[in-house]
C-alpha cells in the first residue's frame, strides 16, 4: 500500500500542477519605481506647458487709455519718458507692454503732439485709423480724428515715416 500511495499522490499532485494557472511572474520594485517616475514627469511636462502657453502667452494684456473730454487738453508722460500732448476729444492708449515689447506702440483716436525720446533700438510707433507713423525720435503732431477723411501730420524736427496701409509710405522730415 504505501507504493501505491506514493504512486496516487503523485498523480494527484500531477493533477493539480495541470490544473492550477500558472502565476504570473512578479514584478520588481524597480519596474514599478520606473513607471511611477515616467508618469510623474509627463505629469510635470503637462504642467508646465499648460503654465508657459495658458499663462504667459494667453493672458490677458492690459491697455492704459488716456483721455481728454470736449474742452480740454492734457499733458501725459509714457513709461518711456516721451511726452504727449492731448487736444480736446482725443484718446491715446498703449499696452502695459509698452516699455518691455520690442517697440513702442500707442494707438491715438483725435489729435496730439508728442516729444518723443530718442531710442533707435526700439522704434516709436502711433497707430491711428486708416495708418501708422513710425517716428525716429523727433517732435511732431497728429490729428487723426476718426470722422475726419485727412489725416494730418505735422513734423517741428527729427524724422517720420508715415505709412497708410493701402501701400503708400512717406519719409518726413522738416523743411
Amino acid at each position: 500500500l504505501p507504493a501505491a500511495e506514493k504512486a496516487y499522490r503523485r498523480k494527484l499532485d500531477r493533477l493539480h500542477r495541470e490544473m492550477t494557472p500558472p502565476a504570473a511572474p512578479k514584478r520588481g520594485l524597480f519596474s514599478i519605481t520606473r513607471r511611477t517616475a515616467a508618469a510623474a514627469a509627463a505629469i510635470v511636462l503637462l504642467a508646465m506647458s499648460v503654465e508657459f502657453f495658458v499663462v504667459k502667452r494667453l493672458s490677458a494684456d492690459t491697455t492704459t487709455w488716456l483721455v481728454t473730454a470736449e474742452n480740454s487738453k492734457g499733458r501725459f508722460m509714457l513709461p518711456d519718458g516721451s511726452v504727449v500732448w492731448l487736444n480736446a476729444d482725443s484718446r491715446l492708449a498703449y499696452s502695459d507692454r509698452f516699455t518691455a515689447s520690442g517697440s513702442r506702440a500707442v494707438r491715438l483716436e483725435g489729435e496730439a503732439y508728442f516729444e518723443v525720446t530718442h531710442n533707435p533700438r526700439r522704434p516709436f510707433v502711433v497707430e491711428f485709423e486708416g495708418g501708422e507713423i513710425q517716428v525716429l525720435g523727433t517732435s511732431f503732431n497728429v490729428k487723426a480724428y476718426r470722422d475726419d477723411d485727412i489725416v494730418a501730420v505735422t513734423l517741428d524736427e527729427g524724422r517720420v515715416v508715415l505709412d497708410d496701409r493701402r501701400g503708400g509710405r512717406f519719409e518726413l522730415s522738416p523743411s
